[in-house]
């Protein structure tokens, strides 16, 4: 009962976010993904955006066969294990480093993670940092702008995907409070 429950919510999923997209819901569903847990930290999934902190190159072999085809790398340059990209771009996958401070963001870096996505959201796509925290937060910039989720939802969202530090989730909700009274 369980398995069939999560297939079916794994399936409404890209459907939520289908109606969010064009204005018709408040809020998008961000659940924890039920595989390669080993290989990938803090793994969640918001239709066809995972979210993640580090991921093993087995982890990334796990989302390559899910559809995956970019990583959005959101970790400093120290933070990153050495040949992590090379193994990425070995899989065929599209490897975008956009590093970030864990808490902070800024103006600029909002603006290059959102082209990004943009840029790549026409097959799953993988945002990635150490823990989860930025990528978390990044995902609530994305539903906030691209989804037309309201600010609270947005952020919440982006917390229910990891977001945690609080001064990075100030400055999400302040470039989401500007963006949306433009």
């Amino acid at each position: 009962m369980t398995q069939r429950l999560m297939n079916a919510a794994l399936l409404a999923a890209p459907l939520t976010l289908f109606g969010c997209r064009s204005g018709g819901s408040a809020s998008v569903e961000v659940h924890k993904a039920s595989f390669a847990e080993d290989q990938v930290r803090n793994l969640s999934q918001a239709g066809s955006i995972y979210i993640s902190g580090n991921a093993e190159v087995a982890g990334l072999e796990a989302l390559k066969a899910r559809g995956v085809k970019t990583v959005i790398d959101l970790r400093l340059e120290r933070q990153v294990p050495d040949g992590h990209a090379a193994s990425a771009r070995k899989l065929g996958l599209t490897y975008i480093p956009l590093p970030m401070q864990s808490v902070s963001m800024s103006d600029e870096q909002a603006e290059a993670v959102l082209k990004a996505i943009d840029t790549h959201d026409d097959a799953p796509l993988l945002l990635q940092c150490a823990s989860s925290n930025r990528s978390g937060a990044m995902y609530a910039l994305y539903a906030g702008l691209r989804l037309n989720l309201d600010v609270d939802a947005a952020m919440e969202a982006g917390k229910q995907a990891g977001m945690r530090n609080p001064d990075l989730a100030a400055d999400v909700r302040t470039y989401l409070e500007r963006a949306k009274n433009k």
